[in-house]
């Protein structure tokens, strides 16, 4: 446990890293890239890195309008919370969003409903969005973990003509994807990315993810 901004130097002695593992941590920092460039630091060239992100587009039409519903409710306060989920459940006879939110998992505990709606620091992304933030660290996209549907990879075949893990299915087409099926990524982003290499510095591997 420490500062992602400040690593310790019992981590930092045993860098660089074949693989490292960041779920559901950059997307609640004041500054995500300043985040992700700490952890590009510990892995050596050619590396992999599994991420995890809020999908804007996924998160549009419950989470949002959730957080927007939640802004006026004291999130340190346990009554305060049970007070917003009374309300949720009382708007969910009238709004979509607020029965969907009901039915998911997070909406059982009060620990829940604080990190899916009250949660004080959280940002959101784009596919797009993703792609420049990989550039400006110095990480090269590589393909989704098969985390969400099934059905997903078919889908995607059927519509781009590519396999859903291939380097053919680029963010561009994933995010085609998305706004076309924009509930696909409802728990999150999961996918690998690897470190760039500079001057052959990967060696031999660097294609094998």
């Amino acid at each position: 446990q420490g500062d992602i901004l400040v690593v310790p130097e019992e981590i930092t002695s045993q860098s660089p890293f074949d693989f490292m593992e960041s779920s559901g941590v950059i997307h609640h920092l004041e500054k995500p890239a300043e985040a992700l460039a700490s952890l590009v630091k510990l892995l050596r060239p050619g590396a992999a890195l599994n991420l995890a992100l809020y999908s804007t587009l996924a998160r549009r039409d419950t989470v949002t309008p959730c957080r927007e519903a939640g802004k006026t409710y004291n999130v340190s306060s346990d009554d305060s919370v049970r007070e917003f989920r009374r309300m949720l459940i009382a708007m969910g006879e009238q709004a979509t969003w607020a029965s969907e939110i009901i039915r998911t998992e997070d909406f059982a505990s009060l620990t829940g409903v604080r990190d899916l709606c009250l949660h004080p620091q959280e940002r959101t992304f784009t596919l797009p969005q993703i792609g420049k933030l990989l550039n400006r660290v110095g990480l090269r996209w590589r393909r989704f973990a098969p985390t969400f549907s099934s059905a997903v990879p078919q889908l995607f075949q059927q519509r781009f003509g590519v396999d859903a893990f291939s380097k053919q299915a680029t963010l561009k087409k994933w995010h085609d994807f998305e706004k076309e099926n924009p509930h696909t990524f409802a728990a999150m982003y999961q996918f690998f990315v690897q470190k760039s290499c500079a001057n052959g510095a990967c060696g031999t591997n660097q294609e094998e993810l």
